[in-house]
This record gives C-alpha cells, structure tokens and sequence, in this order.
C-alpha cells in the first residue's frame, strides 16, 4: 500500500520552522521580515490566494504589506510601485500576484522585480543561477516538491525522475532541482511521443501537466515516488464541482509513496514562499543593502560563486582589511583576495530558511575585514569559524591571499576547520563576524610565505 504524503503536516512543520527563524532574526537583528504582496484586479480566485499568503505570513511573526490596485492600473503605474518596492530597505520579499490584466505584459514586471526580493523564484537571474547552481531564489511549488520527495527519498543519486510538464514555474525548475540530487531526469510533456512507457521507467515521477487524470496506475512501476502538483477543477457523476490531480490518486496503491490532491503539493506553496522571505530578510540584512540596487558598505569585487547541495564555493573575492603587526603596516589596509569552500549538508525539510549560500560566506568576510585583525591566519581563522558556526557545514576551508608579499614576505594563509563530535574550537568564544549555530576543530593551518 503506497504511503500517503501529508503536505499539510510537513507544510504546518515548515512554517513553523520558519516562525523560530523569524522570532530569532528579530532578537538578533531587530530587523522583521516584511513581504509586499501585490494584487492587480478582481479575480475570484487570486484574491483567495493572495488572502491565504497574507494569513500564513503574519501567522509567522513576518509582516505582510497589501497592494490592491483597480483592474485598469496601467503597465507604467504598476512598474513605478515595484520600483518603489525595490527601493524600500524594509522590505525584503516582493510578489505579484499573477495572472495580471491584458493590458500588462507579466514577463515585464516579473523582471522588474529585484532579484534579492523575488520570493516567486520567476526573475531571469534566479532562474540563471537555479539552472547553473549558483543559488539565488527557488521557485516556490518546486521547493515544495523537493521537500517532500525528501520525506520519502534519502539518497537521489542514480535514480531515474521523469517530469511531465514543461513550464517555467514547474517543470523546468523541478528537473533541475533534481539533477543537483543527481538523478537522471528526463523531462516530457502530454505532446511526448510513447509518453506512458517513459513515464514506467522513472522511480521518481513529478506531474504537473495540467491534465485531469493524466498518469495512470499502469504508467507508473512498483515502488516509484509519485508526486502530483496538478491542481484541476472538474465535475464528478454527480454534477459536484471537486478538485482532483493530473495522476489517479486511486489507482497508484503500489507505488511507494504518493501525494494527494487537495492536501499535498498545495500546501507546499505557501510554506517555501514564507522560508524564501526570511532568506531573503537575511540576505538582505547581512549584505547591508536593499537590494541589488544598493551597494554594501565594504567595498569589494563581485567574487565567482557556486551553491551546490554539497558544496558552497566562493573565488576570488577581493576585500581591503587591516591585516599586519609591524609599524608599517599598522593603519594602512591592505587588499585581499579570499577564496572559500565549504562542505555542507542539505537543510532539514523544516529548516531551508537556514540554508547557507555564497551571500553569507560574503556577509562574514566583509565584516571581518571591518576589524582591526593582525595576523592573516587569525583572519583566515575566523572566517572559517565563522562559516562553521552554521548548522550546516561540515567543513570550512579558507584561503587568504595578498596580492604580493610584504616586507615580511608572507604572501598568504590556508585553514582548514572541520567539525567533530567534540565541537572544542578555540575561537569560538572570541567573537567576530559570524554565519550562524555550531562550532569545530582546527584539521589543518598552513602559512604560505
């Protein structure tokens, strides 16, 4: 008999992660996530929506901000509110809620949108560094489904995942998540040729078609992971309006696991669109600015980022510190360069507001070279105690380098912190900048000269 996944019970779970995170970031910070949700006419059913995420949102200790404007607001009036949005530094997460009338082209208000703000996932730039693993914004409903397929699945990698649909907010978003997992994935849709027979191969089956019905019980193998993001509204024997999935519910009692409709991927929805407002309150916050419109206050260059599942790597970010002990030195900063790698494990289901990204790594580093250090390991020390005081890193590797040597024809350091059942870090009671939770051991320091 298939288990049945409850996204009502891991959606109330994440929310209520969530609320922690939000009643945390605000005794820390004093900061309160704020999401800006934007309603553009009078459709019946985004007027529940936008109602729903509202509710959810100041149920989690976040504030929510209403936009309701008339069914005839032009594209310009529209495009001068988000900009507005934008440019407020107290609000973190901007969504508009679609579909939008006529006369307003949504391809371009989603890109108006600041990308740091984009809580939907939609903006071109989020979609660039979903599709090459850089971080940034997760569509929401995708999120959700990765979620929970985590309920279910402890190891992806190898596995055959077949989704069927091809959209921008679903399919296309969903499949690549999956390949970060290292599945095999292969993406259809109701036009794919032989499509019942391809779908039978897949022990990882994503839905979202569209189409009433669509996957039936013989399309699906013994033992796969059905989850069904279809959400129709048809008319039963008995002329009841119901809500039912784009795959049989009833005939997939030998699969492994699937998720119902209602009660399964929608709840989903919501809960990662709040877990992306208070990443985005974080990023934010740690970044000192409002946005990609609003530079930090630490001058540096763009460095070469890449957020994986297993990996958060940051190249080549340059930062100007007070680093040195001779007289010579003292008071006159110096450039570095400060390259990163991180091991790090995926976030619990009910914890993806606590995900690191190369934001944060960035966020640590520039406050560090905001104090007054001295020796170039005690900074490549600290970074990476840092880095590991968050729950999710397992191991912190730290390169700071000079761009020359100095009189003293110390060029560079290397720390190597990994953490270990005796969390006994020296530096860990030192202070300084820091990415969150935890601690570590010293592996390995290495002085280059």
């Amino acid at each position: 008999m298939a288990e049945i996944i409850d996204g009502k019970a891991v959606a109330a779970a994440l929310s209520a992660g969530v609320a922690a995170d939000v009643k945390r970031f605000v005794a820390e910070t004093g900061v309160l996530p704020t999401l800006a949700v934007v309603l553009v006419g009078e459709d019946p059913a985004s007027q529940v929506y936008v109602k729903r995420k509202v509710v959810q949102t100041r149920k989690v200790g976040m504030r929510s901000i209403e936009h309701r404007l008339p069914v005839e607001t032009s594209q310009d009036d529209l495009l001068t509110l988000i900009d507005e949005l934008n440019a407020d530094g107290s609000v973190h997460g901007i969504l508009v809620q679609l579909p939008l009338p006529p006369q307003i082209n949504a391809a371009r208000v989603l890109d108006a949108i600041d990308p740091l703000k984009d809580v939907d996932g939609f903006h071109p730039v989020n979609v660039g560094r979903l599709s090459s693993g850089a971080g940034g914004l997760v569509p929401c409903t995708p999120l959700g489904c990765m979620v929970l397929l985590d309920r279910v699945i402890d190891d992806f990698r190898g596995l055959k995942a077949v989704v069927v649909g091809k959209s921008n907010i679903v399919g296309k978003p969903v499949a690549l998540l999956l390949l970060e997992r290292e599945c095999t994935v292969t993406v259809t849709h109701i036009l794919t040729r032989n499509l019942p027979e391809i779908v039978r191969t897949a022990d990882i089956v994503v839905v979202a078609a569209g189409s009433p019905g669509l996957v039936r019980g013989d399309w699906v193998k013994p033992g796969a992971v059905v989850i069904d993001v279809g959400i129709n509204r048809v008319v039963d024997d008995k002329g009841q309006p119901r809500l039912v999935g784009d795959a049989v519910l009833s005939e997939m009692s030998h699969t492994r696991a699937v998720t119902p409709v209602p009660g399964g991927v929608g709840p989903m929805t919501i809960a990662c669109l709040l877990a992306n407002t208070m990443k985005a309150a974080r990023t934010l916050t740690r970044a000192g600015c409002a946005g990609d419109r609003a530079k930090p206050s630490a001058p540096f260059v763009e460095p070469q980022a890449w957020t994986r599942l297993s990996t958060v790597i940051v190249r080549d970010l340059s930062v100007t510190a007070d680093i040195g002990v001779h007289a010579h030195e003292v008071g006159r900063p110096q450039s570095l360069i400060v390259n990163v790698t991180l091991r790090v494990r995926p976030p619990a289901s009910d914890q993806l507001a606590e995900t690191i990204d190369y934001t944060d790594v960035v966020s640590a580093a520039q406050s560090l070279a905001n104090q007054r250090i001295g020796l170039i390991e005690s900074f490549a020390h600290r970074l990476a105690t840092a880095c590991l005081r968050h729950p999710a890193v397992e191991e912190a590797d730290v390169l700071i380098e000079k761009p020359g040597a100095l009189a003293d024809g110390l060029a560079g350091a290397r720390v190597v912190l990994e953490r270990t059942a005796a969390e006994a870090d020296w530096e860990r009671s030192r202070g300084g900048a820091t990415v969150a939770g935890g601690g570590g051991v010293p592996r390995g320091v290495t002085v280059r000269g």
